[in-house]
């Protein structure tokens, strides 16, 4: 009888101890000699709105090992076991993407811990922000949070907010008097988050001017990044519009009549520069033929292949068109050379840079300067304009990782930079077109644009043309300035002689020879533009 009554009693005890621990909602089999029964919080604030916080932690079994994880804010740590301040060489602060974790050790096993610590800019001009928890790891009963405030407030015009997040049980707030707030919160999980947030009347602190400015900024923050975000691209591509503006009037250049002649001997390397305000790869096709047309390239044409040879040539060549010679033929003292053009073409693709193409370029802008067809060099102004783009682009850059390592709001910034870079990369296009040429230079260039008019008349060539060479004479010049398939439509009513200067066995009519003229010309062309460099 004594036995059953034994167990009855037992079982009963068990159950209402089970009862007990669910309305506490906290299983007891949850329960660890680690968890902490209750952390008292008091947080002192100064006028500035620095608050100094005293942390006490009461485990439910006295530890010689603490842990702990605080906010980035907390700075000057003092921790304590028991009634003994630990030496720093006994505790250690690493520092994660978003808060501190704290370790420590004491000898002397302890109930009672305390941490310490500083948290600058509290205080928010009339609001109060605080991560009091942040996912302790281990279990937390009770939670009690005392706020001093420097001056005295009307209650009436507190509003608060408490986040408890993640595993908190009850949490309440109240006003113990007219300078201090009380907030408590239960049961605790592991991965809780307490954060405790009040709005109270500005006049409560009484901050610097400099302190004043700093907040401003902090609070403003977004608002900067998002202001950022449209005024940077904005501007860019504002300079982008006014370049295109600069560039509408330079294109506003009309043909001077009709000429059935070059008007004067500029190169035409010149004058497509002239035209077009940069050096292109038609600039080195055109000098390649004009360079067989004046005697200093042969080309042979086989079955395979074509070659290019070295010949003496008449006159001398201008400082542009000896540095393209020498590309082609590199040994100065031989005369007779002969490059194929798949070995020209794996000697561009085996460099990465060619010093003698980009002083090819750099002399053709020279040239155009020398003759004063331009007002400053094309060379300096596009340098000029594609920094202006790097510029830009790198701005929009160095925003974007601010705006993303620092922005606590979205990162506008980053969005910014899209638009932004798009604007630099437009800059960086159009720098090439933006030298402005002179009076003379315009009104060169107008005589040039009534040659073309000539190159594109629909009137075919008569056949005793063909007998002065002037297709090929006039060929650079078509080439220059992008008329070389009206000019070659005008000879195709005729029988054409090929030039001495194209060596073939096939027989050659007008159309298959500009097409191997132009197809190993423009091949040879855009490998050697490929080398030239990029701020050209």
């Amino acid at each position: 009888m004594r036995g059953r009554f034994f167990v009855t009693f037992f079982a009963l005890g068990l159950v209402l101890t089970i009862f007990h621990l669910a309305k506490a909602q906290k299983p007891f089999w949850n329960v660890s000699f680690n968890d902490i029964s209750k952390v008292e919080a008091n947080i002192t604030l100064d006028e500035q709105g620095n608050a100094f916080v005293e942390k006490n932690f009461y485990f439910i079994s006295p530890v010689t090992n603490f842990s702990w994880t605080e906010d980035l804010g907390a700075s000057d740590f003092e921790i304590f076991g028991g009634d003994d301040l630990i030496d720093k060489q006994n505790y250690k602060i690493e520092k994660t993407e978003d808060r501190y974790t704290i370790s420590a050790e004491n000898q002397t096993p302890s109930l009672k811990w305390q941490v310490n610590y500083r948290f600058n800019n509290a205080a928010d001009f009339d609001e109060i922000k605080l991560p009091v928890i942040l996912e302790p790891g281990i279990n937390i009963n009770r939670l009690s949070i005392l706020v001093h405030l420097p001056k005295p407030i009307d209650q009436t015009k507190v509003t608060q907010r408490i986040y408890a997040i993640h595993g908190v049980g009850k949490n309440n707030f109240s006003i113990k008097d007219s300078q201090t707030l009380y907030y408590s919160g239960d049961f605790l999980a592991p991965t809780a988050i307490y954060s405790i947030s009040a709005e109270v009347p500005k006049e409560v602190f009484s901050f610097s001017f400099s302190k004043k400015i700093s907040l401003f900024v902090r609070s403003s923050i977004a608002n900067i990044w998002l202001i950022i975000a449209i005024i940077l691209p904005l501007i860019a591509f504002s300079f982008y519009f006014y370049m295109l503006q600069k560039r509408k009037k330079e294109e506003n250049v009309s043909a001077a009549g009709y000429l059935d002649a070059p008007p004067d001997d500029l190169p035409p390397a010149v004058v497509g520069v002239l035209l077009r305000q940069k050096v292109s790869q038609r600039e080195i096709v055109a000098t390649i033929i004009d360079l067989t047309q004046r005697g200093f390239i042969e080309i042979v044409k086989k079955p395979t292949e074509y070659v290019l040879g070295k010949r003496q040539g008449e006159g001398k060549l201008a400082t542009f068109e000896a540095f393209l010679y020498d590309k082609l033929f590199t040994q100065q003292n031989e005369r007779k050379i002969k490059r194929s053009e798949e070995e020209l073409e794996n000697r561009a693709r085996e460099q990465l840079y060619s010093q003698k193409i980009t002083q090819f370029c750099e002399s053709i802008y020279q040239e155009a300067q020398r003759r004063n067809l331009f007002i400053k060099s094309p060379a300096f102004v596009i340098l000029r304009y594609r920094l202006w783009g790097m510029g830009f682009f790198i701005l929009t850059v160095v925003f974007a990782i601010l705006s993303a390592k620092f922005s606590e709001g979205p990162p506008y910034a980053i969005f910014g930079a899209l638009g932004g870079s798009a604007a630099a990369f437009l800059i960086m296009k159009t720098a090439p077109l933006m030298p402005k040429r002179t009076k003379k230079g315009t009104n060169e260039l107008s005589s040039w644009l009534a040659f073309s008019k000539y190159l594109i008349d629909q009137k075919p060539i008569r056949a005793a043309a063909i007998g002065d060479r002037i297709y090929e004479k006039n060929l650079p010049y078509a080439v220059a300035l992008g008329k070389e398939i009206d000019w070659t439509k005008r000879f195709s009513q005729t029988v054409y002689l090929p030039p001495s200067w194209y060596v073939t066995d096939e027989q050659v009519t007008i159309e298959n020879f500009a097409g191997s003229l132009f197809y190993i010309a423009g091949d040879i062309s855009r490998s050697l533009y490929e080398l030239r460099e990029p701020s050209l």
